[in-house]
């Protein structure tokens, strides 16, 4: 069997000299597809700006060390590579970038991943997710998308599940998503 850990972690700096930050709401959602050996996951960060003030952010987020990533777009618009910075920190890769967020409005970053993990009869899938200190205001979906031939247990109630599909909504956090999937032949 093989163990897959997928990790997501989003830290937002504040770099705009200003304390609006309990007027941004933040929502994450994931969707990860399940393949015998890959996993594609795609991190859609979503920042609503309540306030009065211009937000700027300086957005950190950790993925698994031996991700790769395919693209990081900004309101559905593809970074450069000179607007991106990677690298490997310990067991995580720090994919980095600065948004602008303006009064009033919404502003959507996106990055697509994937690891590859060896075929094998039984796979544990985890998807950890955990909570920044001081955040107050995060909202969390979480889809899992698999061959609707493989078996799937999970000790955490799906919102929906269909074959070959599983969806969460508005998780709490810390968030830990342990699935055992067996594949059929």
């Amino acid at each position: 069997s093989a163990c897959v850990s997928n990790y997501l972690n989003v830290v937002d700096t504040n770099i705009s000299l200003n304390k609006i930050n309990p007027f941004v709401n933040r929502t994450v959602s994931v969707h990860s597809v399940l393949t015998p050996g890959r996993v594609d996951n795609r991190a859609r960060i979503s920042y609503v700006n309540n306030s009065s003030e211009g937000y700027v952010n300086y957005v950190n987020i950790y993925l698994p060390v031996d991700s790769v990533t395919n693209d990081l777009s900004l309101n559905e618009v593809i970074l450069k590579p000179s607007d991106i910075v990677s690298k490997r920190i310990s067991d995580f890769l720090q994919v980095s970038v600065l948004i602008k967020v303006a009064p009033q409005s919404q502003t959507n970053l996106e990055i697509n991943y994937a690891q590859v993990y060896p075929s094998v009869p039984r796979l544990s899938y985890q998807l950890i997710i955990p909570v920044q200190p001081g955040l107050t205001t995060n909202h969390t979906s979480v889809a899992v998308d698999y061959p609707p031939s493989w078996y799937v247990s999970t000790p955490l109630q799906p919102s929906v599940a269909t074959s070959g599909q599983l969806r969460y909504n508005d998780l709490n956090f810390p968030y830990l998503l342990t699935l055992d999937l067996y594949p059929q032949p």
